[in-house]
């Protein structure tokens, strides 16, 4: 799978309507993670929309990231529809999202 974008909470202080950048870093990884994660949203062949959620004990805070995954550098068109719709489905900010793989 390639890791295409990451949502993080402190993306949420950029200009409203004005996305992060694209860095164009497309990394594919080992499939499945072994972190425990929460699946968003899937098709089970094409992508998934995992939340994440570390707690850090030196601060004893917490730290939210929604990553997602594509089987493809350049997927379909219903593909990111079936994106779209888990960050709509779960009121996240689709915007807010950093694209690692934007082709």
């Amino acid at each position: 799978m390639i890791h295409r974008s990451m949502y993080l909470d402190v993306f949420g202080e950029q200009e409203a309507n004005k996305p992060p950048t694209p860095v164009n870093l497309c990394l594919a990884i080992a499939w499945p993670p072994k972190n425990r994660n929460v699946i968003l949203g899937t098709d089970h062949k094409q992508y998934v929309v995992i939340y994440i959620c570390h707690y850090l004990k030196a601060t004893k805070s917490h730290v939210e990231l929604i990553n997602t995954y594509t089987a493809e550098k350049k997927p379909s068109q219903e593909t990111l529809v079936g994106i779209s719709e888990a960050f709509t489905k779960n009121r996240v900010n689709e915007t807010l999202q950093l694209m690692l793989c934007d082709y």
